[in-house]
């Protein structure tokens, strides 16, 4: 997932010229979270109970990277 997630951010900021990568993960996806961070999304917060799934509402956590944030020289980040 890390080398996927990567190549979306290199394509995103270096092609499409994004400022900002948004991400939304179930808390207890502690794999996704782990990815996330581990390519220097920061955690912006908790939507409360922000969709109905599996016949309840549920939170949820959004992050974000920007392209200023964004670290090609990390594991995974290359510069192509």
């Amino acid at each position: 997932m890390t080398e996927a997630l990567t190549e979306v951010l290199l394509f995103g900021f270096k092609e499409m010229k994004l400022n900002r990568i948004q991400a939304i993960t179930f808390p207890e996806n502690l794999g996704s979270v782990r990815v996330l961070e581990k390519l220097g999304f920061q955690k912006e917060g908790t939507l409360r109970e922000w969709g109905y799934f599996k016949g309840r509402y549920q939170d949820v956590y959004c992050y974000s990277l920007l392209r200023r944030e964004w670290k090609p020289d990390l594991p995974f980040q290359t510069d192509r």
